[in-house]
């Protein structure tokens, strides 16, 4: 088996060993053959490389409400309400509708070609009502400059975006919510001049990015000149289109509005927006909208929205490109949405990267020494990488009973690509399945640190019999400054161990970030702790809970045990915030809020 399909592979089995489980479900077991895995062939290569399939019907839903059950029995509404908020969400989105996923992937010399699909009911809800109809030819590509580095172009109906939108508020934050959204919309139009839902309606349906890194101008900033200069701007164009000129027109009154001093040029059938660069604005920015009397385009580039006419009245487009046609020939010819990723766009992102993260350490050598946006750091280390380079091509098809997406690359983007189509259902399992590990673990370490509290409470009070007093320790505030792993803490735990065996070792913190960290403890000084030990409070020895975070951060945390403010309790969920305690008090010796013994 080659290494680059491990990953795949792990993926699978790792699906097959969390699917099943001792969990009931309220949805019948099918037994026999399951007739969607013969349908999903169908749609799919056979023979190839990898093949997955999931049936996903109600299982996302079903893990939801028995998440949101589960929850409901230890009492934290706030964590109910969120599991009652997503699984109206998801409906509303139309993801509960996905009756089957199946992937499948087939090697084909230096390119492989994966094919996603997924089924949903003929009548489309949420997202898949709002992701475009009929596939139809990509006209948008003969906007795309032949040299272009990325292209994305996509269908979307607008009008059923924003009454997803509405809907999805509706449901998550019910009336007022919406009503707020709504206001919003209006003030906005009131405050700008721009109608909102009026510019969606003009809108035809269609939009695309198309876009370039100029690579001379990258490779002519030395490492220097990287830190005193502006980054380069990669040149891209945005287009949408339109019923009719009125959104042009619309964007132009807004721009007069904004104080844009703007300058209109018509000729050959174009109507050319020229927008006068603002002082405080980079120099090489010439913004600009256009419009052809189909879309609407716009750039920061004039010269590049140019260039994008020029293609469109030639030939040289990216339609037309060597690289294109070779990584789109298993393809489908029409779909609904399309992605083009260049062969040296990952070469070009990675000198971007390059100069970004040069002029963020050299930025932080003249501050304070701490490099700031890490991401970038993190993208320019994974661009480094061997494989990551290469082209990609993806095509998005909707059909009458589901969606297809056919990707072919020459990189190993297409495990993410894989991850990426799954995780929407194959995530959630595993979160589900890996927090109930998780918090076995939790309940486990809970239960045995309090019988470990028990014997070290015998022990300090066997070792008050013997010497009049408690072990010795620092001042309150000097623990909690050293912590718990500081040689005054350990020592005085040490002191139960020997010479005198009251306990048989050091007691350890489970859950201390640290492995082998001591528990803290704290025995008060009759005249320095004179507010303590008024009230009867002798000593504590706690652990910083599941949470790994100390919640007793002063005196006034210890006196507050009793009433259990601080203490960590589980029905607020096992994971949830608060110490495990043990002290004594003129209660007698209690374990969080429950007594031990007189």
């Amino acid at each position: 088996m080659k290494a680059k399909f491990i990953p795949l592979v792990i993926l699978q089995l790792s699906l097959l060993l969390f699917a099943g489980g001792e969990e009931k479900s309220s949805s019948p077991v099918r037994r026999g053959a399951n007739p969607d895995f013969y349908e999903a062939q169908k749609k799919l290569d056979q023979g190839g490389n990898f093949y997955l399939f999931i049936d996903t019907k109600d299982l996302l839903k079903n893990f939801i409400g028995e998440t949101r059950d589960s929850i409901a029995t230890s009492g934290n509404q706030k964590a109910q309400v969120f599991f009652i908020m997503a699984d109206r969400i998801l409906s509303t989105l139309g993801i509960y509708d996905i009756q089957y996923l199946g992937v499948s992937v087939v090697e084909q010399g230096n390119s492989r070609l994966m094919k996603t699909y997924l089924k949903t009911p003929p009548e489309k809800r949420g997202l898949f009502k709002v992701l475009g109809g009929a596939p139809h030819a990509f006209e948008t590509l003969s906007y795309a400059p032949a040299d272009s580095s990325f292209f994305l172009s996509c269908d979307i109906n607008p009008v059923e975006a924003l009454a997803l939108v509405r809907a999805t508020i509706l449901e998550s934050g019910g009336p007022t919510a919406l009503a707020s959204f709504n206001t919003g919309l209006t003030n906005a139009t009131t405050k700008t001049g721009f109608n909102i839902e009026e510019a969606l309606n003009c809108l035809g349906g269609e939009f695309f990015i198309a876009g370039y890194f100029d690579r001379k101008e990258m490779m002519t900033l030395t490492k220097k000149q990287a830190v005193t200069e502006a980054l380069p701007t990669p040149r891209a164009a945005v287009g949408v289109s339109t019923r009719d000129i009125r959104l042009f027109n619309m964007l132009k009154e807004f721009l007069t509005r904004q104080g844009f001093s703007i300058k209109e040029e018509s000729a050959g059938g174009i109507t050319r927006l020229f927008i006068q660069p603002k002082p405080d604005m980079e120099p090489s920015i010439k913004p600009a909208f256009f419009y052809d009397g189909r879309f609407i385009l716009f750039s920061t580039s004039s010269e590049y929205l140019e260039r994008i006419l020029a293609t469109k009245k030639g030939t040289a487009n990216l339609g037309s490109s060597e690289e294109y046609m070779q990584i789109v020939k298993a393809l489908p010819m029409k779909g609904n949405g399309l992605l083009y990723i260049g062969g040296d766009f990952p070469v070009e992102l990675k000198i971007y990267a390059h100069i970004w993260k040069e002029k963020l350490i050299e930025a932080a050598a003249m501050s304070d020494g701490r490099v700031k946006n890490q991401p970038i750091i993190r993208l320019s280390g994974l661009l480094e990488r061997p494989g990551a380079r290469g082209a990609l091509a993806a095509i998005r098809v909707n059909e009458p009973e589901g969606t297809l997406i056919v990707c072919n690359t020459t990189t190993n983007i297409i495990e993410g690509s894989l991850i990426a189509a799954c995780s929407p259902i194959v995530f959630p399992i595993l979160a589900f399945k890996s927090q109930e590990v998780m918090k076995t673990g939790v309940r486990s370490k809970v239960n045995s640190l309090r019988a470990n509290m028990r014997s070290v409470a015998t022990a300090l009070e066997a070792y008050y019999v013997d010497w009049s007093s408690y072990p010795p320790t620092s001042d309150f505030d000097t623990l909690l400054r050293e912590g718990a792993g500081a040689p005054s803490n350990w020592n005085a735990l040490k002191r139960l161990t020997t010479p005198i065996a009251y306990n048989t070792s050091v007691p350890i913190d489970p859950f201390a970030e640290t492995e082998g960290t001591p528990l803290l403890y704290f025995g008060i000084h009759r005249e320095r702790d004179a507010e303590l030990s008024g009230k009867g409070f002798l000593w504590c020895i706690w652990s910083v809970g599941p949470d790994g975070r100390s919640d007793i951060r002063s005196k006034a945390d210890l006196a507050n045990l009793e009433t259990n403010i601080v203490s960590y309790d589980p029905t607020n969920g096992l994971l949830s915030a608060g110490d495990i305690a043990c002290w004594n008090s003129p209660g007698g010796i209690k374990v969080g809020a429950v007594k031990v013994f007189p």
